[in-house]
């Protein structure tokens, strides 16, 4: 009886760690999604930026 106890109180808490890990992982992989989109964000603006620097400085000359 006190081992069948024990057997599921143990199996429980290893579930509720992996299901944290598993959350974990989901959270680091989004942030590194985040991070990367606004890499990609800034990126785009400073190319446009640039684009309509050359294309201003070219139509003055």
């Amino acid at each position: 009886m006190n081992r069948s106890i024990l057997v599921h109180f143990i199996s429980a808490r290893t579930k509720k760690v992996a299901i944290q890990n598993a959350m974990q992982i989901d959270f680091t992989q989004e942030v590194h999604f985040v991070i990367f989109v606004e890499n990609y964000v800034t990126i785009f603006i400073q190319l446009s930026f640039l684009i309509r620097l050359s294309s201003s400085l070219s139509g003055a000359v």
